[in-house]
């Protein structure tokens, strides 16, 4: 038996973004156009343009597929607060840049942050980890049972 980890790293450029499904963000006639373009039957993580639009978004795929997963910000001591959830449905957790409109409906589904500079996010295993915005903290969602991922 072998275990083959998955790890990766995109960096996003400054700005506001959706963290969250993207499924609840996309629109539904640019969804599976999207979902195409990241060739999303080979590929685990996905990153493309949303056809039609001048975004890219980025999709990770979730350990277990749908579900709620915490959204937790670094405390003191190695503790983490928990501070919101990601709901998922299409068994990804993802970043769509703001200006490309959220469907009204699911957007309180979604979680907005803001990096006022280029911000890595690494996803492995399903678990990603962001340092968000000024506050230099660290953010995880965690989609496996024990999180203790070496990022």
């Amino acid at each position: 038996m072998r275990k083959e980890e998955i790890s990766v790293q995109v960096t996003l450029p400054p700005g506001k973004y959706w963290l969250g499904d993207p499924c609840y963000v996309i629109r539904e006639e640019d969804w599976m156009p999207w979902l195409e373009a990241t060739n999303y039957t080979k590929e685990d993580n996905l990153l493309g343009e949303i056809p039609g639009s001048e975004h890219e978004a980025v999709g990770f795929r979730t350990r277990y597929g749908d579900g709620e997963y915490p959204v937790e910000r670094e405390a003191q001591g190695h503790y983490w607060d928990e501070i919101s959830t990601c709901p998922v449905d299409a068994g990804m957790i993802g970043f769509v840049p703001f200006d490309y409109e959220p469907k009204p409906r699911l957007q309180a589904l979604v979680n907005l942050v803001e990096f006022s500079h280029h911000t890595t996010v690494r996803c492995d295993e399903g678990d990603i980890q962001f340092y968000h915005g000024d506050e230099h903290k660290l953010y995880r969602v965690q989609t496996s049972d024990d999180g203790d991922h070496d990022f």
